[in-house]
């Protein structure tokens, strides 16, 4: 039986070659690989900088918390999110010292609505909101312009959450550079694989220098003239720094990694075509050329036979592996339960998604045979369900 991974790491010859450097040596703490993912990173995404943390997560924690810093912002600034994603966002807007405040989700292209952003905006007190955290969930971008606008208009920062959408356009240009900074993480499961590392991008000289000072527990020190400083830390901070290893494994992706895109779009591609005969029971993915897929994700209707779970749990069966496609935070997450009440009945499209989404593997390594595997054993479980 075959397996069909959500995702799957393959060591190339220079990424063992670029790890064994690193253990020849004897440096596996921040250094010069990590620089240099930072500097090919930057300028991948198109920004000025680039910093280098140990997840995604972190990435965001720290950005936050370099923004309310930056501008002076107190504990309990709200933060405008999506009602739909990997609890992380909301776990790092709350770490960071923000409330954050749920706003709900295209239910095709799983970013937040601009309408519901402004409703709020337009509402609230001077100083009531400090961010705007976009969510370019599964890699398709957030509508960008828009947000901005109302960004600008309101005199609330744009903080791009692009943790799932390496390389996606957005009219032109990459998220994670359109905002004051944007996020990345590089997971196992995404498009660029390290194991666990994140990234920070941003065009904002303080918000650089203040995310390197929170990353390393607040430290002062920067170069060899401050040494005598080395254990002066002006804020408080975090050990959010990353391993030589990881950054060792990310830089060949990095150089590879607009053949890395085309690869994911061509099974995304593929596989609408194949699953196409099932548009009556499956929502298929909006396919776009500028969007970096971390993952096929799909909707079960209401008109199918079948639940989510059943299906998936049918998949699984046949090797191929599923995930449910997050869940909506304010009203179906344990950890946000105190919220749910006050949420009721606002977030419909995020509800739907968190109880019909899921999603399966579109990475780079599929064959076309893994594609009509897939294929053939969606065929196979229909005519099973239209037999009964």
């Amino acid at each position: 039986m075959r397996r069909i991974a959500i995702a799957e790491f393959r060591a190339s010859p220079e990424q063992r070659r670029l790890v064994q450097e690193v253990l020849d040596s004897g440096r596996i703490s921040e250094g010069p690989k990590v620089a240099q993912f930072e500097r090919a990173w930057a300028e991948f995404v198109g920004c000025r900088s680039c910093i280098a943390t140990n997840s995604g997560t972190s990435a965001l924690m720290a950005g936050l918390l370099a923004l309310r810093h930056r501008l002076g912002l107190p504990r309990g600034t709200k933060a405008i999110t999506s009602a739909l994603s990997f609890i992380a966002t909301s776990n790092a807007i709350w770490h960071a010292g923000f409330e954050p405040v749920y706003v709900d989700v295209d239910p095709v292209r799983f970013h937040l609505l601009p309408d519901q952003v402004e409703a709020l905006l337009a509402e609230a007190r001077p100083g009531e909101y400090g961010a705007l955290v976009p969510v370019h969930l599964m890699g398709y971008p957030a509508p960008m312009d828009r947000l901005l606008a109302l960004g600008e208009r309101y005199g609330v920062p744009v903080v791009e959450d692009a943790a799932q959408a390496h390389g996606s356009l957005y009219q032109g240009r990459r998220v994670g550079s359109l905002g004051v900074l944007g996020i990345f993480s590089f997971y196992i499961s995404h498009n660029i694989q390290a194991g666990e590392m994140g990234a920070i991008t941003t065009d904002d000289e303080a918000i650089d220098d203040l995310a390197r000072r929170l990353k390393d527990q607040g430290r002062v020190y920067r170069t060899e003239e401050d040494l005598p400083r080395w254990f002066v830390h002006d804020l408080v901070g975090f050990n959010f720094k990353t391993l030589e290893f990881q950054a060792a494994l990310a830089l060949p992706q990095v150089a590879d990694a607009e053949e890395i895109l085309r690869a994911r779009r061509e099974n995304v591609r593929g596989l609408n075509e194949r699953l196409a005969g099932l548009r009556e029971w499956f929502q298929l993915p909006e396919y776009d050329e500028a969007v970096g897929y971390l993952g096929y994700p799909l909707v079960v209707r209401p008109e199918a036979p079948f639940s989510r779970d059943a299906w998936c749990a049918l998949l699984s069966e046949r090797g191929i592996e599923t995930r449910p496609l997050f869940r909506s935070i304010p009203t179906q997450q344990p950890a946000y339960a105190h919220l749910a009440e006050a949420y009721a009945g606002r977030v419909p499209n995020a509800e739907y998604l968190g109880e019909r989404g899921f999603y399966l593997g579109c990475h780079q390594h599929l064959t076309p045979e893994d594609l009509d595997y897939v294929a053939d054993a969606f065929a196979d479980l229909a005519r099973a369900y239209r037999a009964r």
